[in-house]
């Protein structure tokens, strides 16, 4: 057996046990990098080849779990993703169908004042041409 000292009983407790600030309600907060990393089902089979097929399957239906909701989180994403592009896209004709009609209505405006010119212009030019005619006709009798 090994036999530690006090004080070196207290520097390993203290490397390697979270000290009491990392606590809350008796539970470490900050959880170490291993525990967030899914479990590596490889290492753990290694040594179970030799027989057990009950434990091998019990680890091999949790890492086709693990890998079940892997994939139905993907799934959900990929759905989402899916449904914000087909938003966007709405969104985009909506916008291009505005634009157009604005732009449709400000050349409309622009044909209907240019038409209105137009028509204030030949009249006048009639008008001027009926009023040449008339002094003409007045003067060279």
């Amino acid at each position: 057996m090994f036999k530690f000292s006090t004080s070196e009983f207290n520097k390993i407790c203290q490397k390697f046990a979270p000290s009491p600030d990392r606590w809350v309600g008796g539970v470490p907060y900050a959880l170490p990098s291993s525990a967030l990393q899914p479990p590596n089902f490889e290492l753990a089979l290694t040594p179970l080849a030799s027989g057990n097929t009950v434990v091998v399957e019990l680890l091999n239906s949790q890492k086709l779990m693990l890998e079940y909701e892997k994939y139905n989180e993907l799934q959900a994403k990929s759905q989402r993703m899916q449904e914000d592009y087909e938003n966007q896209m709405r969104e985009m004709e909506k916008s291009k169908q505005g634009g157009l009609e604005e732009l449709t209505e400000f050349y409309e405006g622009k044909l209907r004042e240019t038409c209105a010119r137009l028509e204030q212009v030949t009249t006048s030019a009639l008008l001027t041409t009926l009023y040449k005619n008339y002094v003409l006709r007045i003067f060279v009798k």
